[in-house]
């Protein structure tokens, strides 16, 4: 086949700013499964990752939406607090974020998991034994803390986590159709011509 010789030529510049929702929920939703099909006693070491990629997409979500309401302006809300991010997000799209109803409860939640996770400190249990004068204090019980990290890694918070990031979305995504608002969550080109 025989080319056809260009008259014209052009340059076309293509832009992707590809969100990164898509595969951190894919993370949270792989791990949530394999947590469900983990022996019990086993089921913590997907629980916690399925929970802690559910909150990131969350934030990444509030970040995806925020740079493409607000455009340049966004950089300068960056480094806001997460939920700052999502009261911001939620009011230019007039959705009401009342943190006493679900989603919002759940995503607040998150959100303290997160930074708990982000910042563990260590945490002091004691105990008070009598005991005979004569005994070492080798024999005493040994001290089992708590580990708060317990207290989140549980199935259904997983669950409630991962179905919390997805009510954001779909809240957010009503919220733009209805006030005719095109967020692309899928990172479509953009093309400019350059001279």
């Amino acid at each position: 086949m025989e080319s056809l010789p260009l008259s014209r030529t052009k340059k076309v510049k293509i832009t992707v700013e590809c969100p990164e929702i898509i595969p951190l929920q894919s993370i949270a939703s792989n791990q949530f499964n394999m947590a469900e099909k983990e022996e019990p006693g086993h089921k913590f070491r997907w629980i916690i990752p399925s929970m802690i990629f559910s909150v990131f997409s969350v934030e990444a979500t509030a970040n995806v939406y925020g740079s493409q309401l607000f455009k340049s302006q966004w950089k300068n809300f960056e480094s806001t607090s997460i939920i700052g991010k999502i009261i911001l997000v939620s009011k230019e799209l007039g959705v009401d974020a009342d943190f006493s109803a679900q989603p919002w409860q759940t995503i607040q939640e998150m959100i303290k998991f997160r930074n708990w996770l982000a910042h563990a400190k260590p945490h002091k249990t004691t105990a008070t034994h009598e005991v005979p004068h004569d005994t070492p204090n080798d024999k005493l019980p040994r001290l089992f803390p708590d580990m708060k990290i317990a207290a989140y890694s549980d199935i259904d918070s997983a669950a409630r986590y991962k179905e919390a990031a997805r009510q954001l979305e779909l809240i957010w995504t009503n919220g733009a159709m209805l006030k005719d608002i095109d967020i692309d969550l899928i990172g479509r080109p953009q093309y400019t011509n350059v001279s």
